[in-house]
């Protein structure tokens, strides 16, 4: 991993990422049941449409060409997720009615749900083609793990947060932080292109130099 600046690049990304995305999985069951008192229905269709907008992003990724342009997709995903979890900060602080909330949220996590897909696949796939066969078991555990750790950690620090502010500006506060933080690093690599089955890594990886 250390020849490679985009796979580490990627890894450290997948691990913000799982932390910023822990405001979901902690702060809309908190925000939705706890705060707003829109019911458990309501949280059951905000995750449903979650899952659908995977499943769909799986579908799509399963019928389409090879993705190439692996930076150019990775950005474009996660300006999307930002947006989508800023869009869903707004709503749940200024749409206090139940059929709104679950209408518009539902779009808005099933495009974050697409989205995440777009970035998972293409990133195990660049996984599977730059690191050696002998190395992938010991990159994937290792990687795994620290997802594993940057779950539990972001749990933590948003179920600490939400104890203090009890409202979407914390979702606002994450999606501009992850749509900032991908339009500072990513630029560098735009030119990364998904590496082909005979191409060498390392030259995939110094394309954009």
């Amino acid at each position: 991993m250390m020849t490679q600046a985009f796979l580490r690049y990627l890894i450290c990304i997948a691990l913000f990422l799982n932390f910023i995305f822990a405001v979901i999985n902690v702060g809309l069951p908190y925000i939705v049941v706890e705060h707003l008192h829109l019911g458990n229905v309501t949280l059951g269709i905000l995750n449903s449409a979650d899952a659908l907008g995977m499943l769909i992003g799986n579908l799509i990724i399963s019928v389409s060409p090879e993705l190439r342009h692996l930076a150019k997709i990775l950005t474009i995903t996660m300006i999307i997720i930002g947006t989508g979890l800023m869009g869903v900060g707004t709503l749940l602080m200024v749409a206090f009615d139940k059929l709104m909330v679950q209408l518009v949220g539902s779009l808005m996590l099933f495009s974050v749900g697409m989205s995440l897909v777009f970035m998972n696949t293409p990133f195990g796939i660049y996984m599977q083609k730059t690191v050696p066969t002998e190395l992938m078991g010991r990159v994937s555990s290792t990687e795994m793990s620290l997802n594993m750790m940057s779950i539990s950690l972001g749990t933590v620090f948003y179920s600490f947060i939400f104890q203090l502010i009890p409202n979407g500006s914390v979702f606002i506060v994450s999606g501009i932080i992850l749509v900032a933080v991908t339009g500072l690093t990513m630029p560098s690599f735009m030119h990364i292109q998904m590496p082909t089955s005979d191409q060498d890594p390392k030259r995939a990886d110094l394309q954009h130099r």
